[in-house]
């Protein structure tokens, strides 16, 4: 994705400031993975793995898992935190070349790899491409996890989602600002991403949802991805939006404006709706997918 390899792109920021995994998920991802009975727990892959979030809880249960991004910034921003840690590896590379990404690697890895994920990521992939590289590197009984969460909301402010909508889709603000078609499928949940061909060696495709209570299609009810943030750390996360970052670069001035830039005119008008409350509950609906290698 163009935004986060540019060089006016914050990688420590949008460490600090994006939403993490509950461990619900990895729950769901793992049960998956031993489903079929002899699993194995030795190398995970973690593909667009940004600050390395994920590869991170990875490495809590794999014996040892690569983190590979497109982006220079990121691998290095996830290497630093991480200098000295055993089992952590990391790439430079993308999906659609990940079995040369991984071809230098010591120890045997393609063909061999148990488990490979793809944290909101796997919706910039060209598919074709992408599962063909996987039917290279995962071994027979491997799992292949993509997820991806949509919008924020305010479960405790639900009059603030027309204001939500407005801000994140609307052609006054960020709409016309994220780069496409990635942001429609991610918002989709992932609907729009194919599995891969059975008759390329790919079991069944098996897809979770976690929506609001009532909507349809949730297989486990309830918004999974949950965050309190105080206001600061809410401004932190909306100026993590690569939208944000290229409402900025096409309208010049908008940083300089009196009445704030467009993060701060937004926020002015979401305290009309929730009133002086000191932290807000912010909340994103997830898509899951899951195939396993046969």
């Amino acid at each position: 994705m163009a935004t986060f390899s540019s060089p006016t792109f914050s990688a420590t920021r949008y460490a600090l400031a994006r939403p993490t995994y509950p461990p619900t998920l990895f729950n769901v991802i793992y049960d998956f993975h031993a489903s079929t009975g002899g699993a194995k727990w030795g190398t995970a892959v973690d593909v667009g793995c940004g600050t390395g979030q994920v590869t991170r809880v990875l490495r809590e249960r794999f014996a040892r898992t690569i983190g590979v991004d497109p982006s220079e910034g990121m691998v290095r921003k996830a290497a630093a935190a991480q200098q000295g840690a055993e089992g952590l590896d990391w790439k430079v590379g993308d999906g659609e070349k990940l079995a040369d990404v991984l071809g230098g690697t010591e120890g045997g890895v393609v063909g061999n790899v148990d488990l490979v994920t793809a944290g909101q990521a796997a919706h910039w992939f060209d598919h074709g491409r992408v599962w063909s590289e996987l039917r290279k590197v995962v071994r027979p009984g491997g799992t292949v996890a993509y997820w991806g969460y949509g919008e924020a909301l305010l479960p405790s402010h639900p009059a603030t989602r027309p204001l939500l909508d407005a801000f994140q889709r609307g052609a006054d603000w960020l709409g016309p600002h994220w780069e496409q078609p990635g942001r429609s499928i991610v918002v989709s949940l992932l609907d729009p991403v194919p599995f891969p061909a059975r008759e390329d060696g790919w079991g069944e495709g098996r897809r979770v949802k976690f929506l609001r209570p009532g909507e349809n299609g949730g297989e486990c009810d309830g918004l999974l991805m949950k965050r309190e943030m105080d206001w600061g750390t809410f401004e932190a996360y909306l100026r993590t939006f690569s939208a944000v970052h290229t409402y900025q670069e096409q309208n010049a001035g908008d940083q300089e404006r009196a009445d704030g830039d467009v993060v701060s005119r937004f926020l002015e008008e979401l305290t009309k709706e929730t009133g002086d409350v000191g932290t807000l509950e912010v909340a994103w609906p997830l898509g899951v997918m899951l195939v396993k290698r046969v």
